[in-house]
């Protein structure tokens, strides 16, 4: 029910809070906030969004203000 419900609100509003990516050491990509909201994007087909992104280094983390290093996404 609660992808439903954010899907409506997207339908609707466009999206409203950007989700949050995560990159560890190895290059990994992880969504680390906004589950519903990506369901929804991706039973709406919606092919660009806003995020934002931080990387994982040992025990901290720190949003970043760079653009996505999009080629892990090729791996």
């Amino acid at each position: 029910q609660i992808v439903e419900e954010v899907t409506a609100s997207i339908e609707a509003k466009g999206l409203q809070q950007p989700l949050c990516l995560g990159v560890d050491a190895d290059g990994g990509v992880y969504l680390t906030d906004g589950h519903p909201r990506a369901i929804a994007l991706m039973n709406l087909r919606v092919r660009h969004f806003h995020f934002q992104w931080f990387r994982i280094t040992g025990r901290r983390a720190r949003i970043e203000h760079t653009p996505f290093p999009y080629e892990l996404l090729d791996r």
